[in-house]
């Protein structure tokens, strides 16, 4: 065992050390890079197989665009240690440079390590959707609708996917469970007015479609 002092000393270089990583963290929530960098460079050379700054010095590579750079630290902080918030900033990086499989891998990933992951959720269910594997992107996009009720992307994508299976019925009950303003939004109030047409609802149909041409009248004019 360490003598207290030097216990000390340590605790005290460690929460140092944490709050600087913090920071650098902050400032790359608020976009300041160039902030971050040397602090998390410094903590890097201080401690190269710690998996917080390995993701850490993905992120950042990834905000300044060297890919590469950004991938190489993420898969040391993978494998180092594997958690679902690192799984999917790698699946991210491996989106932005066109690796499809590695990137839906990493989601699954993900989501073994964490169903409750909204991002990877919404991101692999996003995928699913560009191939139109509807029935597999329904229950991750419900995840996210379920914890995002008010948000009007997931629930539209997900009557979006409902429409596309043939279940206006569905479509419809998950866009009528947004807020009033969102049920507003012009791709909302069509889909509305087709899920209601599918299900021979004339006068739903006709009602949503009307509100979309009085609030939108030249992008649904035209």
């Amino acid at each position: 065992n360490k003598p207290p002092a030097a216990q000390a000393a340590a605790s005290t270089a460690n929460n140092a050390a944490n709050k600087e990583f913090q920071t650098a963290v902050e400032d790359m929530r608020q976009g300041q890079v160039d902030k971050a960098e040397p602090i998390l460079l410094k903590l890097y050379k201080a401690a190269p197989e710690n998996p917080e700054i390995l993701l850490a010095m993905g992120t950042l590579y990834s905000m300044k665009g060297d890919m590469a750079k950004a991938i190489a630290f993420m898969e040391k902080s993978v494998k180092a240690k594997p958690t679902s918030q690192s799984y999917a900033g790698l699946a991210a990086a491996y989106s932005e440079v066109g690796r499809a499989d590695d990137t839906v891998a990493a989601l699954r990933k993900s989501l073994s390590l964490d169903p409750t992951n909204l991002a990877a959720n919404f991101n692999l269910a996003t995928i699913y959707m560009q191939v139109n594997a509807f029935n597999d992107a329904i229950p991750l996009m419900e995840r996210v609708v379920k914890q995002k009720p008010a948000e009007p992307e997931p629930s539209y994508l997900l009557a979006l996917c409902h429409s596309a299976m043939g279940q206006p019925a569905q479509a419809k009950a998950v866009l009528l469970k947004l807020p009033a303003q969102a049920r507003d939004m012009e791709q909302v109030l069509l889909l509305l007015g087709s899920s209601s047409a599918a299900l021979g609802d004339r006068f739903d149909a006709h009602k949503y479609l009307q509100r979309a041409v009085e609030l939108y009248p030249i992008s649904v004019g035209a």
